[in-house]
């Protein structure tokens, strides 16, 4: 049991929470992915295209989380109240899948949204090329 509150402190004195908020982002972005399936193997049959944009808005919103808002401080505290007893495991998991998921259902409809505006903006290109 000491040895887990040796390894605990390091995680906490060590790390930044900025970084475990990131990797779990993309964990979570990779589990979507993984769920949704490669494109042209499934019954999805969702393009590259799709999975390219979903990875570059992950980052891009997490990163603009990580800058822009106390995301990481919720899970933190999270964290630490889960270390005194005062949730528990269950309550923890529930807490990052819910926190987790729900971001990488959020990114998959930034996706969409931004491959429609950047094929309008392409289409308006060729438009104002042509003229």
């Amino acid at each position: 049991m000491e040895i887990v509150n040796v390894i605990v402190k390091w995680i906490e004195e060590y790390t930044n929470v900025n970084f475990w908020f990131a990797v779990l982002s993309f964990l979570s972005w990779y589990a979507l992915s993984s769920f949704l399936g490669k494109a042209g193997k499934d019954k999805y049959g969702l393009s590259l295209r799709v999975y390219d944009n979903f990875l570059f808005v992950t980052a891009f919103v997490t990163l603009a989380l990580i800058w822009g808002s106390d995301v990481e401080i919720a899970l933190r505290d999270e964290w630490r109240q889960f270390l005194e007893g005062k949730i528990t495991t269950l309550g923890f998991m529930a807490y990052v899948l819910a926190m987790f998921g729900a971001l990488a259902i959020f990114n998959l409809l930034l996706t969409y949204v931004y491959i429609l505006i950047s094929s309008g903006i392409k289409k308006i290109h060729q438009w104002i090329n042509k003229l």
